[in-house]
């Protein structure tokens, strides 16, 4: 309650900073601050405030200046602008008081009823100064240096004045603390949390008889506590929070009638726990992770007001006393981790407030779980590495707010014969409520045996087993026997953690790699449960079981035979010949895609102007004396020619310089392209169906065998590789310039 009051007023202070900077720029602020040296002197006008006999001008001026020592000597070199280092802005028309009760942190006191001017602030202004600072709160504000003699001095003439709350948490404060802090005999809280403090409290910190608050986790304090704390009778100190320091001595704070909250956790705090039957107020006692080595006293379980006991991560030792479940107003117990032993006393579950029960990691807690019927508001039960035996009770489907379960590594089995394990469903060797799912987890079959030797070499210590889930599909009345008011939602939030040892390892199966044998001749003792009647620390109660597991093998591949080898050596064979084709298919399809990418760029390149190119001119033979003779069909004849001519130039990527007539003047960038232009249009001509009655008299030349002419080898052949796109990287035999002259 105290802390969630402290945020309320970092809130209003933060509130009352946006309000100070808003002022900026008022006609109405005045910038009225001196500096002497290095201490800025407050002297803002304050028009608005009438003197008052307790505390006029001067006062007013005096607890200012205070204010701005304080956060001179404290203040984040890195911001030298920010918060109350803004002089052009401390001086301002504060509606309720003086200027610096609108400065952000600063809570001040009523001139006329003594209470407090911020209504959600904390009220405790009796018997202190009109206008005085009685609540300083400055969490938060980046502060640095260390807490001089300086410092306390202005803190001392606002203690006496009237502060009594102190915040300075969440800073970058270094250094001591120093003696002179005995001098803030009127503070009630003093808060120190998240901090670079170091050293030792000084012993002077038990002069403040009225401190009920103290908080200093999270820095860096070592040394003793002895004579620091409620040395005076009737102490009103509720909270001691010294939590994450580097305390490594005895401690003890049974003179602390009214402690209520003690925090001690993280340190190294060793001998017996700090408190005793005559913290009678005490509500929560947080000592984890330290090094306590005694037993825990009986009184600490008779303290009426206890409701969180955290012991965990400790070398506690002992039994657990019978009076543990005599506090109903326990409902945190955390003892993980210590040397306890015994068993668990049958009153602890009858408490119905319980929230919380952690005893993992004991291996000397034994025996069965006692009846927890009455354990209705349970959240958390954590026994795991335990020696705690028995079954499952089935009551427990009957806990709706049950979040958490982990009984790993204990003794607990759903049976006692292996005969029943085999002859049993899997999910029938838990209790209704629970079933396995099909999500396998990794579990360690060796965890637990410190003597590795003992094992079976044959023996699975790496497992994949079935989780347990709870299984929502109950009705309402099979498992709500208390008539709660819950449904099937709840018991959806529920982890289980069980050890494949309580189903006899019957939802497991090898790993990956390995074969499972189940048979009953390949069956191994299992060690664990042999060594659970050795333990005399945590003894066993009844016959010892024989409890055995399946044998996991390697995995072999089975041998081929030789039809098989023969058939395996075919189907390779066949697979490379299938490879080898599609592979030159492959490559004659790329092949064809480069080419065609290779000559739509050449095109691009439009008509060659400069550099290398090769020339090809064409020439129609007696082209004149035909067109004489029969000028018709020569026209006819020619714009066959003409057709040929540009699609073996567009094949090959030709450009028409000049055209006249039957003649064609055409650029190649490439001679290879201008030889393949010849050639091609050569065969094509041969190809043609010339038009009857061109009147030629020579029969080698008539249109008839010229259309009849088949091309030689030879030019099958360069035109095949010409069209094929094979090129040689020898020098090409055509050069570029060189002319190509087509009859």
């Amino acid at each position: 309650m105290y802390g969630l009051r402290q945020m309320g007023w970092l809130v209003t202070a933060i509130s009352f900073y946006v309000l100070a900077v808003g002022l900026l720029g008022s006609p109405t602020a005045t910038s009225a601050v001196q500096q002497t040296g290095n201490q800025l002197q407050y002297s803002c006008p304050d028009l608005q405030v009438p003197d008052d006999p307790s505390c006029n001008r001067t006062c007013r001026e005096t607890i200012g200046t205070a204010l701005l020592g304080i956060y001179g000597a404290l203040k984040c070199e890195d911001e030298p602008e920010a918060l109350w280092h803004q002089v052009d802005d401390l001086c301002q028309n504060c509606s309720w008081g003086p200027s610096y009760c609108c400065w952000p942190g600063v809570f001040c006191c009523s001139e006329q009823d003594h209470t407090s001017v911020m209504l959600d602030g904390p009220d405790d202004c009796a018997g202190a100064t009109p206008m005085s600072v009685f609540h300083l709160a400055m969490r938060g504000f980046n502060l640095s240096g260390t807490l001089d003699a300086d410092v306390i001095e202005h803190l001392a003439f606002l203690n006496r004045s009237g502060l009594h709350t102190l915040d300075l948490s969440s800073n970058h404060i270094a250094g001591t603390l120093p003696a002179s802090i005995g001098q803030l005999t009127n503070l009630k809280s003093i808060n120190l949390n998240l901090n670079n403090i170091t050293g030792e409290l000084p012993v002077t910190i038990s002069h403040l008889t009225n401190l009920q608050h103290f908080y200093a986790s999270f820095n860096r304090l070592i040394g003793s506590l002895e004579g620091r704390f409620c040395t005076a009778p009737d102490s009103p100190l509720y909270s001691l929070i010294l939590r994450a320091n580097n305390f490594a001595t005895t401690v003890n704070f049974t003179a602390c009638s009214n402690l209520g909250l003690l925090d001690v956790s993280d340190n190294f705090f060793h001998g017996h726990l700090p408190v005793s039957v005559n913290n009678g107020m005490l509500v929560s006692l947080r000592a984890s992770n330290n090094r306590f080595n005694r037993t825990i006293p009986e009184d600490i379980w008779r303290l009426p007001q206890l409701a969180t006991l955290e012991l965990a991560n400790n070398d506690l030792v002992g039994t657990l006393s019978p009076y543990m479940g005599s506090g109903n107003n326990l409902v945190n117990i955390r003892l993980g981790n210590n040397s306890l032993t015994g068993t668990i006393p049958g009153n602890l579950t009858s408490n119905s407030q319980m929230l919380l029960l952690e005893l993992y990691d004991n291996i000397g807690l034994y025996g069965t779980f006692p009846a927890i019927q009455s354990m209705v508001g349970i959240r958390t039960l954590d026994f795991h590495n335990t020696s705690i035996s028995g079954t499952i009770p089935e009551i427990w489907a009957s806990f709706p707010y049950l979040e958490y379960v982990d009984i790993t590594s204990t003794r607990m089995t759903c049976c006692t014969s292996q005969a029943y394990v085999d002859a049993t469903p899997v999910n029938d060797l838990l209790p209704k409520f629970l079933f396995f799912d099909g999500n396998l987890t990794q579990y360690d079959a060796a965890r637990g045996i410190e003597d590795k030797d003992l094992l079976d070499p044959v023996q699975p210590t790496d497992l994949m087993c079935g989780s347990v889930q709870r299984d929502t599909s109950l009705q309402r009345d099979e498992w709500n026997y208390f008539d709660l008011p819950v449904t099937n939602n709840a018991l959806s939030k529920q982890k289980w953690h069980i050890s494949p040892v309580y189903s006899w390892y019957k939802n497991c199966t090898c790993t990956p790699g390995f074969d499972q044998d189940n048979s009953p001749s390949a069956r191994v003792p299992v060690v664990k449960t042999t060594l659970w009647c050795k333990n005399w620390s945590a003894p066993w109660q009844g016959d010892c079981l024989d409890m055995y597991t399946f044998q996991c093998r390697l995995h072999e591949e089975p041998q081929l035979s030789l039809q098989g080898k023969v058939g395996l050596a075919l189907g390779g064979a066949l697979m490379f010949v299938v490879l080898v084709v599609a592979a030159n298919m492959c490559m004659a399809y790329a092949s064809k895609v480069r080419r065609l990418y290779v000559r739509a760029k050449m095109r691009l390149q439009g008509v060659p102007k400069h550099g290398k190119m090769s020339l090809v001119v064409t020439d129609i033979e007696g082209y004149s004396d035909i067109f004489k003779r029969a000028p018709e069909v020569m026209y006819c004849a020619l714009m066959l020619h003409n057709g040929v001519i540009r699609a073996a130039k567009f094949a090959n990527c030709g450009f028409v310089l000049e055209q006249e007539g039957d003649s064609f003047t055409l650029a190649f960038y490439d001679a290879f392209d201008a030889v393949a232009f010849c050639l091609q249009a050569q065969q094509a001509l041969l190809a043609v169906q010339w038009p009857e009655g061109l009147g030629l008299d020579d029969e080698q030349h008539s249109i008839g065998s010229l259309s009849k002419r088949q091309p030689s080898r030879l030019q099958r052949r360069l035109s095949q590789l010409l069209t094929s796109g094979a090129r040689r990287r020898s020098k090409p035999a055509v050069q570029s310039g060189q002319l190509c002259s087509v009859v």
